[in-house]
């Protein structure tokens, strides 16, 4: 039963009491149902009076509702019909009761939904990759595409809340930073033992040569002088002969 229903059920229960019939509920809604299936928009004044008369015509005639049990060593009081004037300001209290009734109900439906804190925030890879390339421009690191994509893929996907989510990817953008800095400062290690080992292998080889020539000249020298001796030693040997001749 709606409430709506209750209420008119309720106060036509308490209208028939003070005629001195005791109905239940159900009887009561039945009636109502029964005669007007579209009490919502058909109640009024007249219709709650019908009602009240069927139910009562019909404790007359099959005895359905019993009347009240008078108390003990007193008579009965005798109940007088209800006058119009009463009917209405029955019917207007009603009216009123479900007025209340229809506005707690409607504060319950739209009162605005309470925020659950202890609610986990699930983020997607397309909102992982847009904080990661915000936050490292911020940061002053300019990532590629590519490089967005690794950082957001060592990124959570659940978090407490967004301040959680926020530091987790400017940790994840910092270690991204370092270990492409360590990777910068191991290709220069690298590099540096390359060229000095390059530079002196260089050396060694211009070295050997330097050497080599110097070797060769002095062979070289020491032919030439051997070759002048030679030449020396025949010219005075020929000055010789000339001048025993003369």
């Amino acid at each position: 039963m709606g409430k709506d229903l209750k209420n008119k059920v309720d106060s036509i229960r308490r209208t028939l009491k003070n005629n001195a019939l005791e109905v239940s509920g159900i009887v009561i809604e039945s009636k109502i149902l029964e005669l007007y299936p579209n009490y919502e928009t058909d109640w009024s004044n007249d219709v709650r009076t019908e009602v009240i008369k069927a139910i009562t015509q019909d404790h007359q005639s099959t005895g359905i509702v019993s009347a009240m049990p008078a108390p003990v060593n007193y008579a009965s009081p005798v109940q007088e019909p209800l006058t119009q004037h009463q009917e209405s300001e029955i019917f207007a209290q009603e009216e009123t009761e479900s007025e209340e009734v229809n506005t707690m109900s409607m504060a319950v439906n739209y009162a605005p939904p309470e925020i659950n804190n202890s609610q986990s925030l699930a983020v997607t890879n397309a909102d992982k990759q847009a904080l990661v390339s915000t936050q490292s421009l911020a940061l002053g690191f300019e990532l590629s595409e590519q490089e967005c994509l690794v950082v957001a893929d060592s990124v959570d996907d659940v978090f407490n809340d967004y301040a959680s989510f926020l530091t987790n990817v400017t940790s994840a953008i910092r270690g991204y930073v370092d270990h492409r800095f360590d990777q910068v400062e191991t290709a220069l290690d690298t590099n540096a033992d390359a060229v000095r080992t390059h530079i002196a292998d260089r050396a060694t080889r211009l070295n050997q040569k330097v050497e080599n020539f110097s070797t060769n000249v002095k062979a070289d020298i020491g032919g030439i002088r051997q070759n002048i001796k030679s030449s020396k030693a025949n010219i005075l040997s020929r000055f010789a002969l000339l001048n025993k001749a003369g």
